[in-house]
């Protein structure tokens, strides 16, 4: 017998025979796994075998008329052609993110993905996927160490992962210093398409929009893939450019890609502005502090706060309270007015945040903190996630590496964001 994990069904996990079909087994023992005629007709049926994908046996000439060959690489079948030969975990997508979204009168559920519903790191090989899972519970003890970990596992990986397709603009300059540039990446053909914008972290005092030679690349090629435009773009840093600097300098790029995205195939009234760590306290600024937020409004469609030091504090436990006082200042009593969740209740657009299971000290009870500030002034909760297992630098690394489950959650945010007249 073997045993077959329905990812998507809460981690609900069946035995069965070897050799049995995904859909069949799905039926049989209520997995979930969405279908129609289950003939190979209509292309419902299609999951993502997450972990045991060498057990499938070979694709069938019906797959191919409804998957790509990167959708195969990337571990996609469809459940009616599919027998498996040993044990799996398989996901689809979920017919929620499928709905048109709630009117801006409607709440919007929270969602809280968590080690019942996610093989966490499930595309990394097992070696590394149980040293990510150890360093989880002491992440704090030595964030760059761990951090540096997480790169080096993820990097080789998806460096492997086939990009076809895809092509990349690199340093184009939004303005005048050397820092200020960003990396355009699309399919070729796209027109009217929504545009991601990917901002990095770095404690505001370092941090590159590569960190690696994958990574964060690869979270903005994870919406390219998907059919947006996807712009990883670079800013100053304190001590240089001291508050609201990095904000700015969102201000500026925004600026540029609002002129220049429909050259690359995306809309400029469809953008996603997206931050992660210091460069969601840099993304949130520019949507709702009045010391930086244009007139006539930030221009986005959306924003994405993933991780982010949505507070300034220099606490003694705070491993990079000397960034924030590069770049809020000395002046402690000045850091209320210049913090982010301060000013939450001014968002004016559909918000998605999401944290790790395993922050930096203090990020995940600032996220609450923000969203419970932004839920007392619309009179509802935004969008909310924690992945469980995660860590504060695996939750952007792990982005186009397979598994892809907040990916999923993004791309169904993305497209309600542009049902919703307010936020």
């Amino acid at each position: 017998m073997i045993n077959v994990t329905f990812i998507t069904n809460n981690g609900k996990v069946v035995s069965a025979p070897e050799n049995s079909n995904l859909l069949r087994v799905s039926l049989r023992e209520k997995g979930g796994i969405p279908y129609k005629c289950g003939a190979g007709l209509c292309g419902t049926c299609k999951c993502r075998i997450e972990r045991g994908l060498e057990h499938a046996d070979p694709i069938k000439e019906k797959e191919r008329k409804h998957l790509s060959d990167q959708e195969f690489a990337s571990g996609y079948r469809m459940a009616c052609q599919t027998f498996v030969s040993g044990d799996v975990s398989v996901s689809w997508q979920p017919k929620s993110n499928l709905k048109p979204a709630a009117s801006a009168d409607e709440a919007v559920p929270a969602a809280i993905i968590c080690a019942e519903t996610v093989v966490a790191f499930s595309a990394l090989p097992e070696a590394s996927r149980r040293r990510m899972l150890e360093i989880g519970p002491v992440w704090a003890e030595d964030i760059v160490g761990h951090r540096n970990l997480v790169i080096d596992a993820y990097t080789p990986l998806l460096a492997k992962i086939p990009r076809d397709g895809i092509d990349a603009s690199r340093e184009l300059a939004y303005g005048p210093h050397e820092r200020h540039r960003l990396d355009v990446y699309r399919q070729a053909g796209l027109a009217d398409a929504p545009v991601v914008v990917f901002v990095h972290g770095g404690a505001f005092v370092r941090g590159v929009k590569d960190t690696s030679a994958e990574i964060y690349g690869n979270f903005t090629r994870y919406f390219a893939r998907n059919g947006c435009v996807g712009i990883n773009m670079e800013y100053r840093l304190a001590p240089e450019a001291a508050y609201p600097g990095g904000a700015e300098d969102v201000a500026r790029a925004i600026e540029w890609i609002r002129e220049n995205v429909w050259e690359y195939g995306g809309n400029p009234d469809r953008i996603i502005l997206v931050g992660h760590s210091a460069g969601a306290a840099h993304a949130a600024a520019y949507v709702c502090d009045p010391a930086v937020r244009p007139a006539a409004g930030s221009g986005v469609a959306g924003l994405v706060l993933i991780s982010g030091r949505l507070r300034a504090d220099a606490r003694p436990d705070n491993p990079n309270a000397h960034g924030v006082r590069a770049y809020y200042g000395a002046d402690e009593s000045l850091y209320e007015s210049r913090s982010v969740v301060t000013h939450a209740g001014r968002v004016d657009v559909p918000l998605f945040v999401a944290i790790a299971e395993y922050e930096n000290p203090y990020l995940d009870a600032y996220a609450a903190e923000f969203l419970h500030r932004v839920g007392m002034a619309k009179k509802r909760v935004p969008r909310f996630v924690q992945l469980r297992g995660h860590n504060h630098t695996s939750i952007v690394a792990h982005f186009d590496s397979g598994e892809d489950s907040l990916g999923r959650e993004l791309l169904g945010f993305i497209e309600s964001s542009f049902h919703s007249d307010n936020a």
